[in-house]
């Protein structure tokens, strides 16, 4: 009975960590689309002023995105 538990638990687990790195890598999209948007490789590029509104947009969107899963 605890095998069957043990095995059930990690495929619980491996599902998980997929879907955090399936997350990772549409935030990472996200963000590298919204540099492009900006015309830069970094935000340590931007003003402060610039940086600032990036990160809120950032959030935004994100925040939208994970309205919707």
């Amino acid at each position: 009975m605890n095998d069957i538990l043990n095995r059930i638990n990690l495929i619980l687990n491996e599902q998980d960590d997929n879907k955090i790195y399936e997350e990772q890598d549409e935030y990472e999209k996200m963000f590298k689309k919204k540099l492009k948007s900006y015309g830069v490789k970094s935000p340590d590029e931007l003003s402060k002023k610039e940086k600032k509104k990036f990160f809120d947009e950032i959030e935004r969107e994100w925040t939208k995105e994970d309205d919707h899963k």
